[in-house]
């Protein structure tokens, strides 16, 4: 019987940590340095043989990203996986009533982040308050298009780039819980700790190179934060 009650009582405690497990989902805005890839994209206006003046837009602004993750907690402790998708551009080009050239740098990133923190809950525990160091693999996809366009004649050419990045995205997050249900609140910044050189597609021995020759990464440090809300179970 005494057996039994140890079991009983291992169990209780197993079902007590699985109880607060929780799927989150989160929209948020992001800033990205892409020290890089913008310096590329002012060679492109400066190296330019179109006998017209280039000029370029906002030059990778921050942008929304979306993200999705299950987080568990073990008394004090915090850990889990969660999967990131973000993107933002550069646009240099000219366009008037003859006509109209573009190149556009398109690129996005998912990433796989790894939590392990601290959480610690607040005013009758209905409030979590988060600590997490996020480290991450950060997947870039950068695709460069060219477009051009005369009368009535329309051409296209891209080129597909890929890298892999490790960052740590440290964070705060506050969460409140509605029973099964909860709204959170995060904000951390994004440190790219290795910077993947930017290969081509079809070749992974062939980079995308700046006017010195120097092989261009993808940087994806800058400031997170966002919004969502989780389902505990």
């Amino acid at each position: 019987m005494k057996s039994i009650s140890v079991i009983f009582l291992l169990i209780s405690s197993i079902e007590g940590v699985f109880s607060q497990s929780r799927i989150t989902f989160s929209t948020g805005y992001g800033t990205y340095a892409m020290t890089e890839l913008a310096s590329f994209q002012n060679e492109i206006v400066s190296s330019s043989n179109v006998p017209v003046q280039l000029s370029s837009g906002e030059i990778f602004p921050a942008y929304f990203n979306f993200e999705c993750g299950l987080v568990k907690k073990v008394n004090k402790l915090l850990y889990g996986a969660s999967l990131s998708y973000g993107s933002t551009g550069a646009r240099t080009g000219y366009a008037d009533f003859s006509g109209y050239y573009f190149i556009d740098q398109e690129i996005e990133y998912l990433s796989v982040l790894a939590s392990f923190g601290y959480s610690r809950e607040i005013v009758d525990d209905k409030l979590l308050i988060e600590l997490d160091a996020r480290p991450s693999i950060v997947f870039t996809m950068l695709n460069i298009i060219e477009r051009l366009g005369v009368g009535s004649t329309n051409t296209s050419n891209n080129i597909e780039f890929r890298s892999f990045n490790v960052a740590l995205q440290p964070s705060v997050s506050l969460t409140r819980s509605f029973s099964k249900f909860g709204v959170q609140a995060a904000i951390g910044y994004n440190f790219s700790v290795v910077r993947g050189k930017l290969y081509l597609k079809e070749d992974s021995e062939a980079f995308l190179l700046n006017d010195q020759g120097d092989k261009v990464r993808a940087d994806w440090s800058g400031l997170r934060a966002s919004i969502g809300f989780c389902v505990f179970f």
